[in-house]
Formats: C-alpha cells, structure tokens, sequence
C-alpha cells in the first residue's frame, strides 16, 4: 500500500487528471520504456514512461517490490506512481480475487469513511487469470490529499503478482473520484501491455 510519512511536495488538480484536448495537440509524442524484470518463477514486463525512474526496491520473505516515479519526484513525494510486487509460491494457494478483496479491506482499515473502491471485474491478462479494482483513499489519514489507483492481481505459473497504478491528487468526495471505470483506459495506457514470460533467456527479453 502507499507510503505516506512524508507531506507530499506537489499535488495535482482534477483538471490534471485527464489531458485536455488542447494539451494533447500540444504534446510531443510520448516515449515509453519497456521494462522486463525476472521475478521468481517468472518475468513481468510492462511500460513505463521514459523520464520515469526506479526509486524503490526490495526482495524479502517472498516478496519482491519495485516502485517507478516521474523523474523530478522520490519515493516520499510523489504524483504518479507504478509499482509491481511478486508473491512466491502464492498462486496455487490465494485467487486473484481474493488478494484483491483483502487488499480493499486493508484500505478499509486505513480510509474508513473516505474509502474508494470500485471492482473491475475477473479478467485474462497475457493468458492469466487476473482480477482488477481501483482503490484508495479519497482523503488520507490526517492529510488534505488523497491516494487512488489501479489494481490488478495476477495468478502467473507459480507466483502472484500485483500491477498498481496510482495517482496523488488533492482529496475529493469519496463518491467522485477521478479514477473510475470509465476513466481507467486511459489511466493505465502508458503502462500496457502487461506480460508474464518464461524464466531465463537475455536480459531484457520476453520469451512465451
């Protein structure tokens, strides 16, 4: 879940949320990294946008995570925020859509009344079972901003992963949030496609 001992530096309107046609005319085309990272029994590759950068990352007690932040920002203060996490050996033991329903019940605990959460539904990701939501805070604990995202647990070969997107904004009505299923598309275009690939091979590669 989200890391929030420190005040966030720089928070983001609602009008920042989606691009305006005008500022879609305006923009260069956008640059993407393809990362492709060896996780346990498997490689989970996906994009990132170009000026992003890793600023966390851990492997402990069957747990792998990795964090990515546009570039001028760090793992306490930040905007935009992709992260993926491996869970060995836990694909034959919990769904997809049980990992999901506990992760929304630890947002519970957190947000209480302010708590978002908005199921996506069952779905394939690569050949996999997965399961997405958008969850969140529509006001952290304590804070005037608010943490919302996009979930989305896979059930790989042997090992469960998780791929989250989320977004830092200024805190809103637990009822209107920026992020819905409708707006979701769009949220997560610059990380896609997600894929799990076999063990092994070069650097960098993605073999099926």
């Amino acid at each position: 879940m989200c890391k929030n001992n420190t005040e966030v530096a720089a928070l983001l309107s609602f009008a920042s949320f989606a691009e305006t046609k005008k500022t879609e005319k305006q923009a260069a085309p956008a640059k993407f990294t393809r990362v492709v990272l060896p996780i346990y029994s498997q490689k989970v590759a996906f994009k990132i946008p170009a000026a992003w950068k890793e600023v966390f990352k851990e492997q402990k007690d069957g747990v792998y995570t990795i964090e990515y932040v546009p570039g001028k920002q760090d793992k306490s203060s930040w905007t935009r925020m992709v992260s993926v996490q491996g869970f060995e050996n836990l694909a034959g033991k919990v769904t997809a859509v049980a990992f999901v329903n506990k992760l929304q019940a630890n947002f519970q605990n957190t947000c209480g009344k302010d708590l978002v959460a908005e199921p996506l539904g069952e779905t394939v990701i690569d050949g996999y079972k997965a399961f997405s939501a958008i969850l969140g805070c529509s006001k952290m604990p304590g804070k005037d901003w608010s943490e919302v995202g996009f979930y989305a647990a896979i059930q790989g070969d042997k090992d469960l992963y998780l791929i989250r997107k989320s977004a830092r904004l200024a805190a809103f009505e637990h009822k209107k949030s920026p992020l819905t299923k409708a707006t979701t598309s769009k949220f997560i275009a610059n990380i896609l496609p997600i894929e799990l690939c076999k063990a092994g091979g070069r650097p960098g590669q993605c073999q099926k």
